[in-house]
């Protein structure tokens, strides 16, 4: 529905411009945002321009756009664009797309928001590459969320619940592993260790193995 309404840049322009009100953007950083041609990009900031949705103004040699101040109908376009916008599959998709360096990633997702009104993801890898972060980054804007992101080493995250209230999240039923598991996060046995109260039933026998 929102392909028929809008096409995939105008969409994509509005909704940065409704999700970000505040924030400007020049011409080379909305091609970059939207990865797309620049010409398709200048002919529809024209559009929205002359349609008074978006403000253009000169800084120094840069041309910057924003939302406009008396943009009409903004609350009732913002709320469409939430409406059609999958948040969750674009978390997806960018975690999917950087798997090979990521052993776990999992959400909040429950209706609980951290007191910063963000939504909570942690991330379990050796090492996050800036990729990784630039693609969250850019989610950020596209869609409008807020992210809580907590980043740990996979040595470090064995049997963090329980011992950081903060973290106790990711074994809670409404946690969505997007990759890895809830087992990836219990604190493993050393090697060779015996439970404790299971006794040797062979001790005392005088058996040699």
């Amino acid at each position: 529905m929102d392909e028929a309404l809008f096409g995939r840049i105008r969409r994509e322009l509005l909704s940065v411009f409704l999700f970000n009100p505040s924030t400007s953007f020049y011409l080379l950083e909305l091609v970059s945002l939207l990865r797309t041609g620049r010409g398709g990009v200048q002919r529809e900031l024209g559009n929205l321009v002359s349609a008074g949705l978006v403000s253009r103004r000169r800084e120094g040699v840069r041309v910057l756009f924003s939302l406009a101040e008396d943009c009409p109908a903004a609350g009732e376009l913002e709320a469409l664009l939430r409406a059609v916008t999958d948040t969750g599959a674009a978390l997806e998709v960018v975690l999917r797309d950087h798997r090979r360096s990521i052993q776990v990633a999992v959400v909040d997702g429950s209706a609980a928001e951290t007191r910063h009104g963000k939504t909570r993801l942690m991330i379990v890898a050796e090492d996050v590459p800036d990729s990784l972060q630039e693609d969250l980054e850019r989610l950020e804007i596209m869609t409008g969320t807020s992210l809580e992101t907590v980043l740990m080493k996979p040595e470090s995250v064995k049997g963090i619940t329980g011992s950081i209230p903060e973290t106790d999240w990711v074994l809670a039923p409404a946690a969505v592993y997007i990759l890895g598991s809830p087992e990836d996060m219990m604190p493993t046995e050393p090697a060779g260790k015996e439970l404790d109260g299971e006794p040797d039933l062979f001790s005392g026998l005088g058996l040699d193995w």
